[in-house]
Formats: C-alpha cells, sequence, structure tokens
C-alpha cells in the first residue's frame, strides 16, 4: 500500500503543513473533465478489490470509471487526463505519538515528484492501520458519496477545505434517522430507551448488512456513522455523521483519547444533535 507523509481532515494545526497538495476550483473542473481509474490491490484474494468494483459501479456518478491494477496506475499517474481512487497508508503525529491510517485517495493525475504533489480532490479515512479494513468495507459506499459531494460543494462553494466544510455543519439532523451500530455507542446510550434520555429523534441500532444495504439504494432519510478509534489513549477518535442519500456530512467531532473522552459514539453526542 502506498504512504502519504500526512493524514488528510484531521484539525490539529500540527498536521496542516502543506504536505498534501490540496486541490484548488481549476482542479475540480478539470477532475470533471477526466475518467477515474480505480486502483485494485494487488492481491490474489482481496475484499477491498470485489467491494470497491460493486460500490463504484453502484455509487459513482460523478465521472466515468474503470479498474487497472498497480502497474497501470504506475503508468498512468502523471496524465491529466485521468483522475485516481486508491488506498494508501498515512501517518499523523501528534505530541510525540505517531498513528497510521488507511485511507481512500481521490487525487488527479499530474507530472509531479510524489503523490502528495498530486491534487487531492476529497480523500477519506477508513481505519486506523493497526485495524483490519475488512471490517469497514460495508461504508466504503458511504464514502464515495461523501467524496463526490465534496467535489460538487466545491464547484458551488469555491476552495472550501474540509475544516472549512465542517466548520459549517449545523448538527441538524431534521427527521432522518441516525443508524449506529451497537458495538460503537457507549455502555450509557446502548438501547433505544437510554437514548431517549438524551435525543428524541429517530435512532436504530442497525447492523453492518442494513448500513451496507442502505447505502447502496441509497436511501433517503438516513444517515449512518463513521467512526475512526482503536481505544488507545493519546490516540484520536473523530465521528462523523454522513447523510446516506447525497453522501452530506451532518455532524463531526473529533479529540484525543482519555479517561474523559472514549473511543465511542456518546450521549454528549446525542446532546449536540438537532432534530426540530
Amino acid at each position: 500500500m502506498r504512504s502519504f507523509s500526512i493524514i488528510f481532515f484531521l484539525l490539529y494545526s500540527i498536521i496542516l503543513s502543506g504536505q498534501t497538495n490540496y486541490a484548488k476550483e481549476a482542479d475540480y473542473k478539470a477532475f470533471l473533465k477526466t475518467k477515474t481509474l480505480v486502483v485494485l490491490e494487488n492481491k490474489l484474494l482481496s475484499s477491498y478489490n470485489e467491494t470497491i468494483r460493486k460500490v463504484v459501479e453502484q455509487i459513482w456518478t460523478i465521472t466515468p470509471y474503470e479498474f487497472i491494477t498497480d502497474k497501470e496506475f504506475e503508468i498512468k499517474k502523471h496524465n491529466k487526463n485521468y483522475s485516481f481512487l486508491l488506498l494508501s497508508d498515512a501517518t499523523l503525529e501528534v505530541k510525540g505519538s505517531m498513528m497510521q491510517y488507511n485511507i481512500l485517495n481521490l487525487i488527479l493525475g499530474r507530472k509531479v515528484a510524489s503523490l502528495n504533489d498530486m491534487p487531492d480532490l476529497g480523500s477519506f479515512p477508513i481505519c486506523y492501520s493497526d485495524q483490519d479494513k475488512d471490517d469497514f468495507l460495508y461504508k466504503i459506499g458511504g464514502m464515495l458519496q461523501f467524496m463526490q459531494f465534496f467535489v460538487r460543494y466545491n464547484m458551488n462553494h469555491t476552495n472550501t477545505s474540509f475544516i472549512n466544510l465542517i466548520k459549517n455543519i449545523d448538527s441538524y439532523i431534521g427527521n432522518k434517522e441516525i443508524w449506529l451500530l451497537k458495538t460503537e455507542v457507549d455502555a450509557e446510550i446502548d438501547t433505544k430507551e437510554k437514548i431517549k434520555n438524551y435525543y428524541q429523534g429517530i435512532v436504530k441500532l442497525a447492523t453492518t448488512e442494513e448500513i451496507e444495504d442502505a447505502i447502496a439504494y441509497k436511501k433517503s432519510n438516513i444517515v449512518f456513522l463513521h467512526k475512526i478509534g482503536n481505544k488507545i489513549r493519546g490516540n484520536i477518535c473523530w465521528k462523523v455523521l454522513i447523510n446516506i442519500e447525497n453522501g452530506e456530512p451532518l455532524y463531526f467531532d473529533q479529540y484525543i483519547i482519555d479517561k474523559k473522552h472514549i473511543d465511542a459514539f456518546t450521549a454528549e453526542d446525542f446532546t449536540k444533535l438537532k432534530y426540530k
């Protein structure tokens, strides 16, 4: 798996060092004229390859696409007529702690020295590298929805970074159902009855299969949770609620895991949401 020197969407200023070439207005316009080449893993048996083939065909509508091998990527990566969707590793250092992530990258082809110099159109962290990414493949389609949303958002709100996007999130859920995995919520809110103490909107404790199906059919009125965390103190937990229908992020939070800040969706998260 390829490596990027930083992770993309975290808020800590320590990583906003310019090592990644964030896309500009002209890059997004150029992207819409490209064919997106989806780079498959160089493995004989790959759950990721199977999943990405399926969900791209279900979800990806913003550009024409084609599936290619790792070797083909090396040949075509400098061609400006292509954009690329591929997996990579990224490293983040916070207060001396090194964190490794698996990232789903959307980048433009350019003749540059390294991957970090290729315009980044809206990459998306999947999980920590010490976790099995196969456990998160059920929501890859939702990540593709977000990427397409982010590109379209930039066409109407030029040069918007992810940081600026989430600053504008008002956490309004309305009458949408929030679908959560029971394994990703705090014990304080792991039943519908407990949740009602903090949030009066509609919540479903769903299965991965139910969330995967809802994403595949772009079901309206459903929001799902994408959480990254590995329960290790000093590492980062971040949470985003994404509208399944169009990929819009509706809620975001992020913090360093410690005694008071656990790796889970919590009652405090519910108190920040607006449903009326």
